[in-house]
């Protein structure tokens, strides 16, 4: 959709957790991320349920967890691949819907990388970046 920034911005403010934080992050998170076509937002039919931002970490970046989002989002291609937000707001089933489209995308996109990862809390998730599902035509 062609308002795919103000769309995942409202999102974004209506978020609990990220309606918190500073506007700082939505620069170089949210905005960083669209100027380097990594922000994908999800809808149910015009209304945006959630959004995704991803990149690609260097290694050093995945072990430490320090990054700058202006220069991660501009890299095309890294050592790992990473959803750095995800966030729907409509409960468990935007949730699960949105992370379906996610996965069946950053498998489709990026079939060389095996895995992808996510930092969720305190805790580092993966999972693989393959099986039947990415062929499933499911959307």
């Amino acid at each position: 959709m062609a308002n795919a920034l103000r769309d995942a911005m409202e999102v974004w403010g209506t978020c609990p957790k990220y309606g918190e934080y500073k506007a700082k992050y939505l620069w170089f998170r949210l905005v960083s991320a669209y100027d380097n076509d990594k922000l994908h937002v999800f809808y149910d039919e015009e209304k945006p349920v959630g959004f995704m931002t991803h990149c690609f970490f260097t290694e050093k970046e995945a072990e430490t967890m320090k990054w700058y989002g202006v220069e991660t989002f501009k890299r095309d291609k890294g050592d790992q691949l990473w959803v750095i937000d995800m966030v729907a707001n409509g409960g468990r089933d935007d949730v699960l819907e949105v992370a379906k489209h996610a996965r069946e995308y950053l498998g489709k996109t990026y079939p060389e990388y095996k895995t992808v990862y996510a930092k969720r809390g305190k805790r580092i998730a993966s999972y693989p970046n393959v099986g039947d599902w990415h062929s499933k035509g499911e959307a």
